[in-house]
C-alpha cells in the first residue's frame, strides 16, 4: 500500500497526503474497503487520471493480484463488485468519462474477462477490482499496517543547495550561489504520525560571479506528519512552512521562511531507535527574508535521527548554545 503512495509521489509529483493518512488510521483493509465501496472516485484517482497516469492508482496495483479463488459469490464486496460493471464515473468539474463500454486506455474500474475451459463448456469469470483488493488485503499481501514512532530524537546532518533563476522543472539558470551546510537539532516523532523538527545550521556559500565567499549560522523550525510502513520504510513530509532567524553572518540578523520545502524518504532501524532520511525528488523551494528579498533554490538534504533517552518522548538537548 504504501508502494502505491511512493511511486505516486516519485513517477506522477502527486503528494497523497489524505492516501497515506487513511492507511495510517484505518489501516490497509480497511483502506480498501473504503475505496472501493466509494460511490465516487477519490480525489487522487482524479488526480492521477488527470495526469495520464492511471496506472500508478490504487486500483492497478491490485488488478494484477487477482486470482480464480476470488469469485465465490460470498467474497466481501461481489455485488458491489458486479454493480461496477456499468456503474458511470464521474471527475469533478468534468464529463462522464466512462460508462461501462471499453474505450482506449479504459480507467481501471474495467473488468477483465476471464475463458476458464471446463471440457466442452465455457465459463467467462468477471474479475472486478473490488473483488480483487479484498481478496488480496485479506491474505494478508497487501497489508501494510503502519508502524506508529512516539519519542524525541537528536537529528545531524547536510545540505548542499545551488541557488539561481527557475528555468525548468529541477533546473536553474543564472546559477548565483552554492552552498553547504551541517544541520543539528531535535525532531520529535508524535504517535498520531505529526511531529516538529527545530535546530541550528551552519554553512557556507560561494558566489561563482564574484568568487566570494561567506559563512552564516541560522536557526530553524517546522512541523511535519510522517509514515512509517510495514517494510519499515520511512515518509516525511513538512506540514508547515520552515521558519527560521539568521543568526550570524550575511543577511542577518534576520527572520525567513522556505515555502516548498520537500520531504524526504528513508528507513527505521528494527529497534526504531535510529532513523536515517534523504531527499528522493528534485524541488524548487523558495526563501523569504524578513526585508522581502527572496532565494530560488535546488537543495539535496540527508538526516540521521538517534532516540533521545526511552519512548516516553521526554526532552533531548541538542549541544547547540
Amino acid at each position: 500500500m504504501f508502494d502505491i503512495y511512493q511511486r505516486a509521489k516519485l513517477e506522477a509529483g502527486y503528494n497523497a497526503t489524505i492516501f497515506l493518512r487513511m492507511i495510517s488510521d484505518r489501516g490497509g483493509l480497511a483502506t480498501a474497503k473504503y475505496l472501493i465501496n466509494s460511490p465516487t472516485p477519490s480525489d487522487g484517482y482524479t488526480h492521477l487520471y488527470e495526469r495520464g497516469r492511471l496506472d500508478l492508482s490504487f486500483d492497478r496495483s491490485c488488478i494484477s493480484l487477482t486470482s480464480s479463488e476470488s469469485l465465490s459469490k460470498n467474497a466481501p464486496c461481489s455485488l458491489r463488485a458486479r454493480s461496477l460493471l456499468g456503474a458511470p464515473r464521474r471527475f469533478p468539474g468534468q464529463r462522464q468519462v466512462y460508462t461501462g463500454a471499453r474505450p482506449a486506455g479504459p480507467p481501471l474500474e474495467a473488468v477483465t474477462a476471464v475463458l476458464v475451459h471446463q471440457g466442452s463448456m465455457q465459463r467467462v469469470l468477471v474479475l472486478s477490482v473490488s473483488v480483487a483488493v479484498i481478496t488480496w488485503a485479506a491474505s494478508g499481501c497487501g497489508v501494510a499496517q503502519p508502524i506508529q514512532l512516539n519519542g524525541t530524537f537528536q537529528l545531524s546532518g547536510s545540505s548542499t543547495c545551488i541557488n539561481g533563476e527557475p528555468d525548468l522543472p529541477f533546473k536553474l539558470k543564472n546559477v548565483c550561489a552554492l552552498e553547504s551546510f551541517a544541520v543539528q537539532g531535535v525532531a520529535t516523532f508524535n504517535s498520531d504520525g505529526t511531529g516538529t523538527e527545530s535546530g541550528w545550521s551552519m554553512g557556507v556559500e560561494f558566489n561563482p560571479s564574484s568568487s566570494l565567499g561567506l559563512a552564516r549560522t541560522l536557526s530553524f523550525i517546522f512541523s511535519f506528519t510522517y509514515f512509517v510502513g510495514a517494510d519499515l520504510v520511512l515518509d516525511v513530509e513538512p506540514s508547515s512552512p520552515v521558519t527560521g532567524t539568521v543568526a550570524y553572518g550575511p543577511p542577518g540578523p534576520m527572520d525567513f521562511t522556505i515555502t516548498e520545502f520537500p520531504g524526504v524518504f528513508g528507513f527505521v532501524s528494527q529497534n526504531r531507535n535510529t532513523l536515517t532520511a534523504a531527499t528522493q525528488k528534485p524541488q524548487m523551494e523558495t526563501i523569504t527574508y524578513s526585508n522581502g528579498d527572496t532565494v530560488k533554490r535546488i537543495c539535496s538534504r540527508s538526516r540521521v535521527y538517534t532516540l533521545c533517552g526511552d519512548w516516553s518522548g521526554g526532552p533531548c538537548g541538542t549541544g547547540l548554545r
